[in-house]
């Protein structure tokens, strides 16, 4: 296989995955905070949440340009996962003009249950796999990551 069908591969392959990844987050997210009414999100409100846990003292600006949002749009929904206990806004050290954005114990917590729950269902569907192809499949996302980590957060 060559490069060019290669790359195809990886653009037919990678949004199917992306959207199961997406929809079981999704149902997850809504069963983990239907128990808690007090901590239910929305998804992008648990992307936000994500996002600060994988990336603790990020920026608000670096947040709102990575969602694609504007910062007030932003702002709003810090200011409800602050009221829920979720994350905390920190003034930077050095420029009082930027906010940093860090994630609470439940905030934490919140993250990890979901992230683990599609985890699992990952790892379920992986069973399906002999144990050769899976070697392949790991040394193959080994390699998308090497090349694409420094490029953009891994989400």
């Amino acid at each position: 296989m060559d490069e060019k069908k290669t790359a195809k591969l990886v653009l037919d392959t990678i949004p199917a995955l992306m959207r199961f990844i997406k929809n079981e987050m999704r149902k997850s997210v809504r069963d983990t905070t239907r128990k808690n009414f007090d901590q239910a999100l929305t998804i992008p409100q648990f992307r936000v949440v994500g996002r600060v846990n994988r990336e603790p003292g990020s920026s608000h600006r670096d947040v709102a340009e990575w969602m694609g949002v504007t910062p007030p749009t932003l702002t709003r929904m810090v200011d409800l996962l602050v009221g829920k206990g979720l994350i905390t806004r920190n003034p930077h050290p050095t420029d009082k003009r930027q906010i940093l954005l860090n994630p609470t114990a439940a905030g934490k917590k919140i993250y990890i249950e979901n992230r683990t729950r599609v985890q699992n269902l990952l790892a379920k569907r992986m069973k399906e796999v002999s144990s050769k192809d899976l070697a392949q499949l790991e040394g193959s996302l080994r390699t998308l990551s090497d090349l694409f980590e420094s490029t953009f957060s891994v989400e």
